[in-house]
């Protein structure tokens, strides 16, 4: 198992270091699975820097855990507390005109990602993310 932490500043321009990190740290995966995960944490860490925050720029911190038939994601923040998980889905059958406006990121990770929970601990919301793979990651 290896594990990977990142830390930066809840500002937009950070979610490319984030991509990259996820890249690196998940070399020799599949590229599918990492696209799904980068998608899935660029919509997570997007959220939390455009509501969480509102209008200061708090940390972020990624926790990844790459096991043999795994990743798991900690993505932790300091904001206003909030349970992303607990929206209701949106109706995807619904004509686009009477659609709500938002809700599909959310649904997205929760549709893509083989499991996912949500606490708030000492004062963070703390979103766990969990993607099974079909192979084990490449040995260093």
């Amino acid at each position: 198992m290896k594990r990977y932490t990142l830390e930066v500043t809840a500002d937009l321009p950070n979610l490319k270091v984030i991509a990259d990190f996820i890249a690196s740290s998940l070399d020799g995966i599949g590229d599918g699975v990492i696209y799904d995960i980068q998608l899935a944490v660029d919509e997570i860490c997007s959220n939390i820097m455009l509501y969480g925050y509102r209008e200061s720029k708090g940390p972020i911190s990624i926790d990844c855990t790459v096991g043999d038939r795994y990743v798991q994601l900690e993505i932790a923040d300091e904001g206003i507390p909030f349970n992303p998980l607990s929206l209701p889905d949106p109706d995807i059958r619904a004509d686009l005109d009477h659609r709500k406006i938002g809700g599909l990121g959310i649904y997205f990770v929760k549709t893509t990602m083989d499991e996912t929970a949500y606490e708030f601990k000492d004062g963070r919301n703390i979103l766990t993310i969990k993607k099974m793979v079909n192979a084990p990651p490449s040995a260093e």
